[in-house]
């Protein structure tokens, strides 16, 4: 008969049907195993200690870093807020020059308009001052006749004082003649 090599174990069942569990094997330690495990318990306990020591030196320079780059950080911060404030402040200069010199070509351009006015007002003076002395320069109270026929042998005073008197009394009384030229 041939055996079979596919043997498998199988745990008997007591008379209730469970199968028992196997029995734990006790294994015996002799004192240099104890020592051989005692010793690699501190050698692992010390990498443990060395390991947690590293980890914490770690975190430590993590934080100084932090703490260091933080400060770096404000440092660029306030450099950059001098940086942009002198900026502003020197375009700010800049445009106080500029309207600074508008202001003054705008002074002289009211100034020169207000001389203008001034020397405009004179010439109104002086016109009015010159048509009030020579009557034939005002249209208010000068008569101009077109088409009348000049002799040179006739008064010529005369003759508009005749013009003037066909035109009515009260036209009149509201002329005075004089000269012309």
């Amino acid at each position: 008969m041939a055996e079979s090599n596919d043997t498998t174990l199988k745990r008997t069942r007591d008379s209730q049907g469970d199968t028992p569990k196997p029995e734990q094997k006790t294994h015996k330690t002799t004192d240099s195993e104890d020592r051989t495990e005692s010793t690699s318990m501190e050698m692992l306990t010390k990498q443990m200690e060395l390991l947690i020591n590293n980890v914490s030196e770690i975190k430590t320079n993590q934080d100084k870093m932090c703490n260091m780059l933080e400060m770096k950080i404000g440092k660029w911060k306030d450099e950059l807020i001098g940086h942009i404030d002198s900026k502003v402040k020197m375009l700010y200069d800049e445009l106080s020059i500029d309207i600074s010199a508008e202001r003054v070509k705008i002074d002289q351009v009211i100034n020169s308009v207000q001389v203008l006015e001034d020397k405009m007002l004179n010439l109104e003076e002086d016109r009015n001052q010159l048509s009030h002395g020579r009557p034939t320069e005002d249209n208010d109270l000068t008569v101009v006749l077109f088409g009348v026929k000049f002799e040179e042998s006739e008064n010529i005073l005369e003759k508009a004082h005749s013009i003037i008197q066909a035109l009515g009394e009260h036209v009149l009384k509201n002329v005075d003649i004089s000269n012309s030229y």
